[in-house]
């Protein structure tokens, strides 16, 4: 690594600093958020040697701003996570005036609970959720925020209904995924079609789907062909690798779309 690189990871993690401040909802929490940005030193010299940082905090955090109000809990992924500075390309194309919305791998709920307000009565976000603790979060994050027009789900999206497991992030929260991890603590979850789960909530027609579910994008819309051909919904999806870019384009071309880039790894699909 260059000094350059270095010097824009420092950037970065000051603007990250003052941005959370800023939004840290009391004392106690702009407190916390300190603490942990007091370690940087530490944690700059365990990156430089290839070793990952533990970001567990001291206290669970509360972050508010102009999105909403969001319970973090004592992990700083989650309030990284909440920050308003945290990847708006996916805000600006995760948004409709009226309708359904689908939100995959919802976390703690950073994009359902903007899009929900946002919503107001014109519309409800489908939020789905599989790891445990991210799942009782997003509940607490939905009531905190006095929203009635989520549907929380607490099952995975993927090609087919069943059992399976899921593979724990060690070192924060947004790591979790259906693919094997050697060494990762798993948790047991069920899982479904997103076809079959609209069906069960009384949900006909979506209007965009957003999928974060590390590297298993092209299973969840495997299982979303009926929605894919009835209403062809905007969709935002992470792709980690070329390889899986490639692969989630060319089963989407299939349904008429063209994929553009938003973001270092996030892309949107549309209609032609």
């Amino acid at each position: 690594m260059n000094e350059v690189n270095i010097l824009d990871l420092i950037k970065e993690r000051i603007l990250i600093f003052f941005y959370l401040m800023k939004e840290g909802y009391k004392l106690r929490d702009k407190i916390i958020i300190l603490e942990y940005h007091l370690r940087w030193p530490l944690q700059l010299l365990n990156y430089l040697a290839g070793k990952k940082n533990l970001r567990n905090l001291k206290g669970n955090v509360y972050i508010k701003n102009k999105y909403g109000i969001f319970f973090c809990g004592n992990n700083f992924s989650n309030v990284f996570g909440a920050g308003s500075f945290c990847e708006p390309e996916i805000r600006k194309e995760f948004f409709i005036e009226k309708g359904v919305a689908i939100d995959v791998g919802s976390n703690i709920g950073m994009f359902t609970i903007f899009l929900a307000k946002s919503l107001n009565g014109n519309g409800k976000v489908v939020s789905i959720e599989i790891e445990k603790n991210n799942l009782k979060l997003l509940k607490k994050n939905v009531k905190l925020n006095n929203l009635g027009n989520v549907f929380v789900v607490g099952k995975g999206a993927y090609s087919k209904r069943g059992i399976m497991e899921l593979f724990l992030d060690e070192f924060g929260t947004g790591g979790h995924s259906l693919l094997k991890k050697e060494g990762a603590k798993k948790e047991v979850i069920e899982v479904d079609t997103l076809d079959n789960i609209i069906k069960e909530l009384g949900v006909n027609r979506v209007d965009v789907i957003k999928i974060d579910v590390e590297g298993a994008e092209l299973d969840v819309l495997n299982g979303a062909k009926g929605i894919l051909q009835r209403g062809h919904p905007k969709i935002i999806f992470e792709a980690l690798d070329d390889n899986k870019r490639r692969n989630i384009e060319n089963f989407l071309m299939a349904y008429d779309y063209k994929v553009r880039k938003i973001g270092d790894w996030n892309f949107i699909a549309e209609r032609l």
